[in-house]
């Protein structure tokens, strides 16, 4: 009997799933049409960090829908630790329990949701130092662990560019695109995938970057001046990314080019790292608690931020400290 029930449970499970892949074969058909032009593209082959994927991902192209649906449909109940699915495995929970309902849950939870695009706008030139060189220029990053296809993607605000098919950006690569293909190749030994039409407005303006369906996949409204990198206004350098992971329609965000401390390590910290020291008390550290060389004593601890507590439950603390309220 108890054989008979999980046979039909089965079956009940995979007519629901392949009603889904039906369903999402038909929903997937209405963005098939693709805006094609002539060209070449440049790689290079500099990397500078990571972003995470989205839960249900399992093909790795920032979306969760009909791939995922497919190779989720492959594992259904396949037993625990991933075998033979190293690059793909649908045990999204990894509780143990191999391929199940709980897993399921997680994909259908973020049925045809995006997560955020790998692909970001990562240095911007608007303005050259010599107001008669042709220099201007935009580049992207592919800061995911996946090649891009970046067909049929086009400008639609700031310049004017459709990306030639095919267009691939692999994984750690950067494309390159310019004012002037042979401008950029004599000022700075760049070679651009292509020439975009337009010009980049040296007060300020939005870029706007959108696939093949029309979606927004980056944007950068850039300004003149602080908090943008004010050098970057005409005084030479271009203005560039951080990081992959941080917001870069945020000025603060972005630094010069060329402008590195060759002593000094970079470090991005994000707001909820698990790394955060922290010192509990009602008395002041030590005043040299801010130096580099400065060693922790045994009141000092690592935890996750948000660090704090909330009496009004206004937010939810990674790490409460209750005992610090009205101390």
């Amino acid at each position: 009997m108890v054989s008979r029930r999980k046979g039909f449970y089965l079956i009940v499970v995979k007519i629901v799933l392949a009603a889904l892949f039906l369903s999402a074969c038909l929903t997937s058909s209405a963005h098939a049409q693709r805006v094609i032009v002539s060209g070449d593209s440049w790689h290079s082959t500099t990397g500078q960090g990571a972003i995470e994927a989205l839960p249900g991902d399992l093909n790795g192209d920032r979306a969760v829908g009909l791939p995922d649906l497919k190779i989720f449909v492959e594992q259904w109940l396949d037993g625990p630790g991933c075998v033979g699915h190293p690059d793909d495995c649908a045990d999204l929970v990894g509780d143990g329990d191999g391929v199940d309902m709980a897993d399921w849950g997680v994909l259908s939870k973020n049925w045809l949701k995006r997560g955020p695009s790998p692909v970001v706008i990562n240095e911007i030139h608007y303005e050259p130092e010599d107001k008669l060189d042709r220099a201007e220029f935009v580049e992207l990053y592919n800061a995911g662990s996946y090649p891009i296809d970046m067909s049929g993607w086009y400008f639609s605000a700031g310049i004017t560019y459709v990306f030639p098919n095919p267009t691939v950006l692999n994984a750690g690569e950067y494309i390159v695109l310019a004012q002037d293909v042979a401008g950029l190749q004599a000022k700075y030994g760049v070679t651009a995938s292509g020439a975009y039409e337009g010009r980049l407005d040296n007060d300020g303006e939005t870029i706007r970057l959108r696939n093949v369906s029309g979606e927004t996949v980056d944007e950068v409204d850039y300004q003149l001046g602080f908090p943008w990198p004010n050098s970057s206004g005409g005084q030479g350098p271009s203005m560039e990314l951080m990081h992959p992971d941080m917001d870069n329609d945020l000025g603060g965000s972005w630094r010069p080019s060329g402008y590195y401390a060759e002593t000094i390590s970079e470090y991005l910290i994000l707001a909820e790292s698990t790394q955060w020291h922290y010192r509990k008390g009602q008395s002041e550290p030590p005043s040299d608690w801010r130096e580099l060389n400065f060693t922790e004593d045994g009141t000092w601890q690592v935890d996750q931020a948000i660090i704090g507590f909330s009496n009004r439950g206004e937010f939810t603390p990674n790490t409460e400290l209750s005992d610090m309220y009205q101390n």
